[in-house]
């Protein structure tokens, strides 16, 4: 296991976690996909530091799962206050926020005595008393004199829902940046874990585990690429290379090398010469 390798899977990892959280935080899109990609990058960057056998592999599977989390949770961290005041605004702008308080104020015109003021204040939880009789007279004054007025002032304007949506709306929007600031108060490593279990679905799940896959199999890849090239020929050489022989003229690396005897040359047999026949002298 090369360290190197491992060191640029981590790193590339961290890297992919916070590209694909700032990506969902400025589209307000989670791209599942995205945790395909990490693993990739995971898996390419191992490669090219060097990374081969299987536990190189096993490590960057590993890498990859807990890059595809930390962009999970990120992007929890990144949102999270967002998304509280958008479900915030989408409850108390709907059409059974509006039903109720126009049942709110429908109950408070028909609070005549002391009696009705604490059976209204139990339903609407406006006390944290658990009976009418635990209610003081110093609360039912106060409410008498504040609260209810400015429910029958809200309910007297007999507003459409348009008309109440608009106006909340506007209520909203003052509150937003005091709304962001308690959830991000809120806001634990517990509360973010629960917030990317929730949010999971089969669509997440089968992309890490393709990402996991990818990282590991990118890995894997490499290695069988590397036992074939060493058993087989470049790209295209047909044959071996020739092997150079070393010259007759050339040391041998163990000792001299004898000069090979000159080839035998065939003498032909000198043929028998006949001495001269001597003429006698003429007389």
């Amino acid at each position: 296991m090369k360290p190197l390798a491992i060191v640029g899977a981590l790193v590339a990892g961290i890297v992919g976690a916070i590209v694909w959280a700032v990506i969902a935080w400025q589209t307000n899109f989670e791209i599942g996909y995205l945790a395909w990609g990490i693993g990739a990058l995971i898996g390419f960057i191992a490669v090219r530091l060097g990374a081969r056998g299987m536990a190189t592999a096993v490590a960057c599977a590993a890498i990859a799962l807990l890059s595809i989390f930390a962009g999970k949770m990120i992007t929890v961290y990144l949102t999270f206050d967002q998304a509280v005041l958008d479900e915030v605004t989408s409850s108390a702008l709907s059409k059974e926020s509006y039903a109720d308080d126009q049942a709110l104020y429908s109950d408070a015109r028909k609070v005549k005595t002391d009696d009705d003021l604490r059976r209204f204040m139990i339903k609407y939880e406006l006390v944290e008393s658990g009976g009418p009789g635990n209610i003081s007279k110093e609360t039912l004054t106060s409410f008498k004199e504040n609260v209810i007025p400015a429910i029958l002032k809200e309910g007297n304007k007999n507003e459409s829902y348009e008309e109440w949506k608009a106006r909340r709306e506007s209520e909203i929007g003052l509150d937003a940046e005091k709304l962001r600031g308690m959830a991000r108060e809120n806001l634990t490593p517990a509360v973010a874990f629960e917030g990317v279990q929730s949010n999971l679905n089969l669509i997440d799940l089968i992309f890490a585990v393709l990402g996991i896959s990818t990282a590991f199999g990118m890995v894997r890849s490499a290695d069988e690429d590397k036992s074939t090239g060493a058993a087989t020929l470049p790209s295209g050489q047909s044959t071996p290379p020739p092997v150079n022989e070393p010259s007759m003229s050339e040391p041998s690396p163990t000792g001299p090398v004898a000069e090979p005897p000159p080839p035998a040359v065939d003498i032909p047999a000198e043929e028998p010469v006949e001495p001269p026949t001597e003429e006698p002298p003429p007389r």
